[in-house]
């Protein structure tokens, strides 16, 4: 749990040592990814998804749907994960994610679908024989969410902050009733301080 001291937030432990300076007690919970099964692959592996596109890309017409983002993974690696680490640093995370934050209340955002290729497969894989993604080499279900509302700390309230959002960064931040909503769907894959 984080608490405002300042401009800064702090966590439960620090909270007393500002205890003057709190502006308010709000409670907010920073998200962030839960990166624990990195600690089993390879040295040096950081993220699941790559934004760039691979070399010849334009030869098979990707992504399928105009205005789609395409990253690559290794499915194996983040299969069953809700918010997948983006070497871009976007905020890619499953639709059942998406649906859990929307189940806490409304909030300022937009949704771009995503298509994940399978990048030990090569490009002319990727698609059928007539253009479309084919199912078992191009993921759907993603989506990144971006123009998050960007809240002033000092101004917080805590029965009105919004499920998802950002104080001054780009660090996302959740409310309360988002982290539990997050929670009680079982959402893989996020860590909160």
């Amino acid at each position: 749990m984080s608490f405002l001291c300042g401009r800064l937030l702090a966590d439960a432990e620090e909270a007393p040592k500002c205890r003057g300076d709190v502006l308010t007690e709000t409670k907010v919970w920073g998200l962030d990814h839960d990166t624990e099964r990195f600690r089993d692959f390879e040295v040096g592996y950081a993220h699941d998804l790559s934004r760039g596109a691979p070399k010849g890309i334009e030869e098979i017409g990707a992504p399928s749907v105009e205005g789609t983002l395409l990253y690559t993974g290794y499915p194996p690696h983040f299969e069953g994960v809700d918010f997948p680490v983006s070497d871009d640093g976007s905020l890619v995370m499953s639709r059942r994610m998406l649906n859990a934050l929307d189940a806490a209340g409304e909030f300022q955002r937009e949704v771009v679908p995503v298509e994940v290729t399978d990048y030990p497969l090569q490009l002319r894989e990727w698609r059928s024989s007539v253009g479309d993604a084919r199912a078992d080499a191009v993921l759907h279900g993603y989506v990144v969410v971006r123009g998050l509302a960007n809240l002033d700390p000092d101004r917080l309230d805590e029965s009105a902050l919004p499920p998802l959002f950002q104080l001054g960064s780009r660090t996302p931040f959740v409310s309360s009733k988002a982290r539990a909503a997050l929670e009680t769907a079982g959402i893989v894959g996020v860590a909160f301080w």
